[in-house]
Formats: C-alpha cells, sequence, structure tokens
C-alpha cells in the first residue's frame, strides 16, 4: 500500500474544513546541512572571524523591500523565508524549554526581512500562535495555517509550556505551519491517511491574497524510502501539468541538491521538473543575472561532522522569472543556551512574472458551483488574470457550500481575501465578485 494511505486533500475555508475532490501542489520535508556553494568545506558558522560565502548573511541583513505591494501590476518581487525551527532531528527539542526564545529570535529576523511566505517545521502551534501575535504587534499581519504532525511523546506536555503563557490544549501539539501576509484567501492540508484531525500532516498549502493569488506550500516528509516515495506521489502531481497558480513549495528535503530524487522539481537544463530552486543561480541579490544554473546553496543543516543544504524554496518556471537569489543566516543564535536550531534560516528572493487578462476576457478554466453546476468565469472591469479570478470564485462557492451565506443558487456578499462576491436571483449573470480596488469579475452558470 502506498505510504500516503488514501492521500487527503483538506480544504480550509474560514477555519472550517471540508474535504474536496482533487489535489493541486505541494512539498518540502524533513530534516538534516555541508559544504559551501562552491563545493568546499565552510567554517564553523558560530565564528565571528569566518569570511562568509556570497549567499551568506548576519541575522538582520537583508536587503531593503518596500512594506508589500500596494497594486499588482504583473510583475512583483516577493520575498519567502525557510526555518526548521527543531535541534538533532526532534521535534522534542524544538518544544523545550527554549521555546519561547526561537520563537522571538524568529519574529525578530521575520520584521527585519519582512517576507510574505514564512514555513516553519518542527514547531508547535502555541509557538505558531505567539509568532503571529508577536508581528502582528509591530504591524506585521499574518494569517497561518497549521498541520500536525508525528505523534512524539512528550510533545503535547512541552507545546503547552510556553513561558508565561496560558496555553489551550488544541495548540499543544507539534507539526508544520505556512504563514503569508493577511489575508489569506484559503488553505488545504493533505494528510497519510483518510481520518480526523489528528491525522498526520505530509504539507500544509495557502493561498495568498496580495499581490495575487499565489499558492505557498511547506511540507514534513517521513525519513528513508518512506520519504522517497511521498515525494514521488507528490511531484507526480506538479508534473501532471505546470501548476495553474503562481506555486511556491518551501521545506527540509532532507538531501543534498544533487539527490537524484529532486530531479523531478529542479527546472532545466539541472533538471526535468518544472521549479526553479533559489539557490541555482548562485546570487545573493535579488534582481542578480542567472547565466549558469546549478544545483548548489549553502549549507542549512549541521548535524556532527555533516554540514548540508536540505532546506529549499522552489518556484515554479511557468509563473516565476528564472533570476531568483538566496541568503541563510550564519547566526542563529542562543535560545535557552542552546542553539535555537541545528537548521540555519534559508531566504529566497524570486519575482513573478505574468500578465493579468484584460476586460472582456473568458478565463480557461471552468469553477464549480456550491450546487455543483459547472460556470465560466469572465474578466468584466478592469484586468485581473485568469487565475487570480477563478481561484477566488472557486473559494467563494466552497465557503457557500460550508454555510458562509444563505440564498437561493448562492448568497453573500462573502469576503473572500479582498474580493467581496454575491450571487442569487438578484444578481445577473449569477455571481459577482469585486475587488478593493474595483476590478469585477462574473461566474455564469452553463444552461
Amino acid at each position: 500500500m502506498s505510504v500516503f494511505g488514501s492521500l487527503r486533500h483538506r480544504t480550509v475555508v474560514g477555519r472550517r474544513v471540508l474535504a474536496v475532490a482533487g489535489a493541486a501542489v505541494v512539498v518540502a520535508a524533513g530534516c538534516s546541512g555541508a559544504t559551501g556553494s562552491d563545493g568546499s568545506p565552510t567554517e564553523s558558522a558560530a565564528s565571528t572571524t569566518v569570511a562568509m560565502l556570497p549567499d551568506e548573511t548576519r541575522p538582520g541583513e537583508y536587503p531593503a523591500r518596500e512594506d508589500g505591494v500596494a497594486e499588482y501590476a504583473g510583475d512583483a518581487s516577493l520575498a519567502v523565508v525557510q526555518y526548521n525551527a527543531g535541534s538533532d532531528g526532534q521535534a522534542t527539542e524544538a518544544v523545550s524549554s527554549k521555546a519561547t526564545e526561537v520563537v522571538e529570535f524568529l519574529a525578530g529576523e521575520i520584521l527585519a526581512g519582512r517576507p510574505d511566505v514564512i514555513a516553519v517545521q518542527e514547531v508547535c502551534e502555541s509557538q505558531i500562535v505567539l509568532l503571529a501575535e508577536l508581528l502582528a504587534a509591530e504591524d506585521f499581519a499574518v494569517d497561518y495555517e497549521f498541520g500536525p504532525g508525528e505523534d512524539i511523546e512528550g510533545a503535547a506536555e512541552a507545546c503547552g509550556a510556553l513561558a508565561g503563557r496560558d496555553v489551550p490544549a488544541e495548540q499543544a501539539r507539534s507539526g508544520l505551519a505556512v504563514l503569508v501576509r493577511a489575508p489569506m484567501v484559503s488553505a488545504f492540508r493533505y494528510h497519510d491517511v483518510p481520518g480526523d484531525e489528528s491525522t498526520v500532516t505530509r504539507a500544509v498549502c495557502a493561498h495568498t491574497a496580495r499581490p495575487t493569488t499565489v499558492q505557498a506550500c511547506v511540507t514534513r516528509l517521513a525519513d528513508g524510502a518512506a520519504g522517497d516515495e511521498q515525494l514521488g506521489q507528490l511531484s507526480e502531481q506538479w508534473q501532471l501539468e505546470a501548476p495553474m497558480l503562481p506555486t511556491i513549495v518551501v521545506g527540509d528535503l532532507g538531501v543534498e541538491p544533487s539527490a537524484e530524487r529532486l530531479s523531478s522539481l529542479y527546472s532545466s537544463p539541472v533538471g526535468d521538473g518544472v521549479f526553479h530552486e533559489v539557490g541555482m543561480c548562485g546570487a545573493a541579490e535579488p534582481a542578480a543575472a542567472c547565466p549558469s544554473p546549478a544545483r548548489q546553496g549553502a549549507w542549512t543543516w549541521e548535524g556532527g561532522a555533516d554540514r548540508l543544504k536540505t532546506d529549499y524554496v522552489f518556484v515554479d518556471a511557468g509563473h516565476f522569472a528564472a533570476e531568483v537569489a538566496s541568503r541563510v543566516v550564519v547566526d542563529g543564535g542562543e535560545c535557552g543556551g542552546l542553539a535555537c536550531s541545528d537548521h540555519r534560516l534559508l531566504w529566497g528572493w524570486v519575482s513573478l512574472r505574468v500578465a493579468p487578462d484584460a476586460s472582456g476576457t473568458q478565463c480557461d478554466h471552468v469553477v464549480m458551483t456550491a450546487a455543483d453546476f459547472p460556470a465560466d468565469v469572465f474578466v468584466r472591469e478592469g484586468e485581473v488574470p485568469c487565475f487570480e479570478a477563478t481561484r477566488i470564485m472557486q473559494d467563494y462557492y466552497l465557503r457557500l457550500a460550508a454555510g458562509a451565506a444563505p440564498g437561493m443558487g448562492g448568497g453573500g456578499p462573502v469576503e473572500v481575501g479582498t474580493w467581496m462576491c454575491s450571487s442569487g436571483p438578484a444578481t445577473a449573470p449569477g455571481t459577482t465578485c469585486v475587488r478593493e480596488d474595483g476590478v469585477r469579475t462574473e461566474a455564469v452558470i452553463w444552461p
């Protein structure tokens, strides 16, 4: 039997969870970091006198960024940060007495670099809640989706013991999380087997609202052969066709860039997949040229004598430019007298390159209404990519199916990210969604 059992794709709508047909994208996993990007051994990351490689940086030393993208113009720079918050590959270490300090360290780096997507593994949900609160206090609002991981002995007790906090029982669990700049449009999870919310989560994905609809996924895979099979199944889903939505795949994959199983992810000329990885160009600056892409990058994990790059940020080649950049933070700080993690923070900078569709465009993809009738989507006023128009419309219908609004044939208004959607007898030709900047789309149900 497949290690995934029956792979389950669950969509989260307003914290409601409903099983839906189909699957889309995902991946990033498990644990383990040791040579530099040029293949030579590097000095200890703890040393303050070491000469850093071009793609290494000190905490807080990130490229200056505008705080968010106010208006989408078809070309936007996105920042992504990946962090395995564990130590020695054990989630129980990540949730020890240093748990609060780990969150404070990560919050400080996020506020310095102001990423659009944040991926964290081997972490407590209580830590993610604290992280979101610390960021909100500094006017950096994020939404998150958490997926419970393996049932590790002692994790519940440790996750409920954050200093100075009364942690609800439902937050006292370890796993993985994806956070995006608020508002999050929707989120979904992939589980090993059918089951309730305690089932092990292998991946968590979120749909962003700004600068457009981007699908951001993080995963934590099993070790060894089981992880190989899981990655193979997930990769196969991506290869069925290029992702319809701009897709970001983040996590600790547990293997070096040269590993054969990553060939299904890396884009040509270094693989046969559809994704660029942020270390491929060997560049530390966001708009640097990429004359010789390669499977490379500074090490991200240290275990004994080993230092390996096992953390990755992949973006699909159909929607993002080939020019990518990354930096690894050389000083991970101390938390409770210990290293905050045996992983180093990985930052990636990518450029979204898509053209918005003009007013009057009929989009290619059909959506299914709350009553399971097919509907065509049109851009009626302004410009917006069809992938955003159809995704927002589909999420609206999922909300209706979950009881978000009453009314014959639909209802509303219902807020979906930065859009407001409504449908019903008084709304022609079926459903209308209006974005905060006045862009309008419509869905016409097939006769």
